[in-house]
């Protein structure tokens, strides 16, 4: 009864807030397919148009999703049907806090009609291969399975790691699984350092003697802290890692699973825009001269007190950053601030990723402010977020810490769940021994029982004490599957630090008894219990035993510090665009931080300036050439109308004319909210009536797009673009070179791109065995015929840069047949690229029709600026 009002209840915000989870998606599939009435036609015609089916990563699927398979590939009598290929390994199940369900898994499994395993380890070398296989041969229920649920499978090396060997020093071991045992603290006092900081501060000097000259190679190449990965248990360490390597003056980057707002960063940018709001408060105005942004010491702000000049000039400079933010925008305030800070901050470790998090934040606070009325409520705002506030619902991933490049080059610091499916070539796990329950974890949430698919929250029922034993269970084989995962991520070398506790406990060939661990422990805990660890290692070559590694001492320290080359360099006004970009961004110079472009028209001006202007010198004869079709549309202008226009072209219904069509394109106008003025009752038909006669436009050659089959067209196409690193002065050199020297919009010629280059095409469609490029626009150039011909309709292309938009189409479009076509040659299979003026198509031969075709030089040239890959979906 509970349940059922919960879930009501549920529902009832869902509604109102107009929201519409992915967990509802899920479950709506469910009753489409498993458990309604209709479930079996759903899954039929699903099946019909999907017969096979490959499912990575299925380890981590729950029974609702396993559900929606099962219905689809099996038919009314339960029999198999079709191909259904289930990848997974269950000991790496270890997302039941996202709903994964390991026991779905295993009864998915045992439903197969084949199972095939991987018997060859790819990843990792020899010597972690033969240590991991003699340990879990030691264990005698590694993964806490009953009835072998759950196994490891011994695996042989494929002998790529082998290709460039671990080299190094007898103290560090050589490879393979290495346990390092904390001493005891002798130290009674009040100085005691806790455990988990000494075995944190022991992995930090671990890899220090790892950095040492001539300490250890990976193949003809000397360790480097890109070679490392530290692992950990909870996000809470991973800070105090970061802060213990920073003091060796070795370079690290904490997970990218961190949220900017949670940054140091955002801490102090909070204090430096008070500031801004604040200029007259004196304290205010301290209080940001001592942020790292700022860098001045408490006896440099203390002397401004006797230094009227130099005070009333530090007001100014903040009173000029605060003009900026309210004349210009809060990005603009920002980069002021970064330039000014560039030289002290790139001279530090970590000053590229406070550079890109700076950056980072002033873009989405700028993209915040077109939402927030007024400063003060941006600052709000901003606190908000550093303080973990608004539920999470502003946690997206274009506020995840952005990735640089100088972050491959250092130590990764992250959760152990975050690691799963990565690879490192040397693996530190500092911390094993403190994953154990989370101690404010609820203890209601359970699976009713070992069979049952059904989990449940239990508030008190007679079943209650079964449910928590029953979760504490399930947590308990969980932790060892995350072992498992946390030892298998190295190429090399996995280090792993026992506290004295454990090893104490564990009685380990000393002749006394080993206290058995408790179900709440960690999962190493477990797993080592009953194995006896040095004898293990005294009779494996690759596992290894001992004391931890001693502080290796400030000298030694200094040694990877002064290998850093870290000069301040000089800082350009411009930045780099990170994030994901658009046509419609670039050219409006709106910066890429994730923004939605709006509709398909977003581009699409209401008026062309220069057809504007060259109207009121023409004659009268000019004057008296204004045509009555586009006359009949010229008060109705602007995105709305384009979107709506657009919305005609890809939804008609394809070999009827528009005219016969009246009522859907009444409809396309409503949804972009376009109304028809007084006297315009005949807004609907006359519009048809431009579609129509777009359509039937000669577009060149006798080509129009009544006659191409609507099977042969693709609206809306999406592309997706990854790029490295887009140099757009490169880009325009070479479409310089090529005889496009004006193609590239004046304001990105010193600018470059990394992340994503985005877009939608109207229409892709194939005519004559040529693949084809169309953009509609609905862009009022003038009432009469002549704006949309010659060099007029030239001027509006290079107004508004088409040209460059034409050009990124038919990249992307290359690129996409490339990928698709086995015997794709470009000369023979793609065709030109046309922008469709609807306003005056078909009026006049040639007329809002602007046809070209690129050279393939000037496609392959630019295409390889790009880097990386595509992915184009329609």
């Amino acid at each position: 009864m509970h349940g059922e009002k919960l879930r009501t209840w549920r529902q009832q915000r869902l509604t109102e807030r107009n929201q519409f989870t992915f967990d509802e998606l899920i479950e709506r599939v469910h009753q489409g397919t498993v458990a309604s009435s209709s479930a079996r036609m759903l899954a039929d015609r699903l099946f019909a148009m999907w017969p096979v089916a490959l499912i990575d990563e299925f380890q981590d699927t729950d029974a609702r999703q396993f559900g929606i398979f099962n219905a689809i590939y099996t038919d009314v009598n339960d029999a198999p049907r079709g191909q259904l290929i289930m990848i997974g390994d269950p000991k790496q199940a270890i997302y039941s806090f996202r709903g994964g369900d390991i026991d779905a898994y295993l009864g998915a499994a045992k439903r197969a009609t084949q199972r095939m395993s991987l018997t060859k380890n790819f990843r990792s070398s020899a010597r972690v291969i033969s240590a991991l296989n003699e340990l879990y041969a030691a264990a005698t229920c590694p993964f806490g399975m009953e009835n072998n649920g759950i196994a490891y499978a011994e695996v042989t090396p494929s002998g790529k790691a082998d290709e460039k060997p671990l080299v190094t020093s007898m103290s560090l071991g050589g490879g393979g699984l290495l346990f390092g045992v904390l001493t005891a603290s002798d130290d009674d006092n009040e100085q005691i350092v806790r455990e988990e900081d000494r075995a944190l501060a022991a992995c930090a000097d671990q890899i220090m003697a790892y950095l040492q000259p001539g300490a250890a190679t990976i193949g003809d190449e000397p360790v480097q802290p890109k070679h490392f990965a530290i692992l950990l248990p909870k996000r809470k360490y991973i800070g105090v890692m970061r802060d213990l390597l920073t003091q060796r003056g070795i370079p690290c980057v904490g997970s990218g699973n961190d949220s900017i707002f949670e940054t140091l960063w955002a801490r102090e940018l909070r204090v430096v825009l008070y500031a801004l709001l604040q200029v007259t408060d004196a304290g205010a105005l301290r209080a940001a001269m001592a942020t790292r942004l700022f860098g001045r010491t408490l006896l440099e702000i203390e002397a401004l007190d006797g230094d009227l000049r130099e005070w009333k000039r530090e007001v100014e400079r903040f009173a000029g950053w605060a003009s900026a933010w309210r004349e210009q925008g809060v990005l603009h305030a920002i980069n002021q601030l970064i330039e000014m800070a560039a030289p002290r901050l790139l001279a530090q470790l970590d000053g590229e990723r406070a550079m890109t998090d700076l950056r980072h934040l002033g873009e989405l606070l700028q993209a915040r402010s077109q939402e927030t009325p007024g400063r003060e409520q941006l600052l709000v705002w901003l606190a908000d977020q550093c303080d973990g506030g608004s539920g999470g619902n502003e946690r997206s991933g274009k506020e995840r810490e952005l990735r640089i490049e100088s972050d491959e080059k250092r130590v990764q610091i992250m959760t152990l769940h975050a690691s799963k499916g990565l690879e490192f070539d040397i693996v530190m796990l500092p911390l094993m021994w403190k994953h154990d329950v989370i101690r404010t974890a609820p203890k209601f949430g359970a699976r009713s029982s070992a069979s049952d698919s059904m989990r449940i929250v239990d508030l008190g029922s007679p079943e209650f004490e079964a449910h928590v034993e029953r979760l504490a269970l399930e947590q308990h084989q969980e932790r060892l599957r995350v072992l498992y995962v946390a030892l298998t991520r190295a190429r090399h070398a996995c280090h792993v630090i026992l506290s004295a506790k454990l090893a104490s406990r564990r009685g380990d060939d000393s002749g006394a008894k080993a206290a058995a661990p408790k179900c709440n422990d960690s999962g190493i805990a477990h797993f080592l219990y009953g194995i006896a660890l040095t004898t293990l290692a005294q009779k494996s070559e690759w596992i290894h035993v001992g004391p931890v590694l001693p502080a290796s001492g400030n000298d030694a320290l200094a040694v990877v510090v002064a290998n850093a080359d870290r000069v301040a360099r000089r800082f350009e006004r411009w930045l780099p665009f990170v994030g994901s970009h658009s046509f419609s961004t670039l050219t409006r110079q709106r910066k890429a931080i994730g923004v939605d472009d709006g509709g398909a028209a977003n581009d699409e001006n209401e008026t062309h300036p220069a057809a504007e202007d060259t109207t009121s010198n023409r004659d009268s004869t000019v004057h008296r050439d204004r045509h009555a079709a586009i006359q009949s549309l010229s008060d109705v202008r602007g995105a709305k109308f384009g979107n709506a226009m657009h919305a005609v072209f890809e939804h008609r219904e394809h070999g009827r004319p528009l005219s016969q069509q009246v009522a859907f394109v009444s409809v396309q106008l409503l949804n972009e909210g376009v109304r028809a003025g007084d006297g315009r009752a005949d807004l609907v038909p006359t519009l048809a009536a431009r579609v129509d006669a777009a359509l039937a436009a000669d577009l060149g050659g006798g080509m129009r797009l009544n006659d191409v089959a609507a099977d042969a067209q693709r609206a809306e196409m999406a592309f997706t673009i990854q790029l490295s690193v887009l140099q757009l002065q490169a880009f325009e050199r070479v479409c310089r070179r090529h005889g496009y020297p004006d193609l590239l919009p004046s304001v990105l010629h010193r600018s470059e791109l990394r992340g994503f280059l985005t877009g939608k095409i109207d229409l892709v469609f194939e005519h004559g065995g040529r693949v084809h490029v169309l953009d509609y626009k609905s862009n009022w150039l003038g009432d009469s015929v002549t704006h949309y011909l010659g060099d007029s309709l030239v001027a509006a292309m290079h107004e508004h840069a088409y040209a460059f938009q034409a050009l990124l189409y038919v990249i992307a479009v290359d690129r996409y047949l490339r990928q698709r076509k086995p015997d794709y040659q470009r000369e023979r299979d793609l065709g030109d690229v046309i922008y469709l003026f609807v306003r005056a198509a078909g009026l006049a031969d040639g007329a809002g029709i602007w046809r070209h075709r690129f050279p393939s030089a000037l496609i392959v040239e630019l295409d390889a600026l790009f880097e990386v890959n595509l992915e184009a979906t329609a």
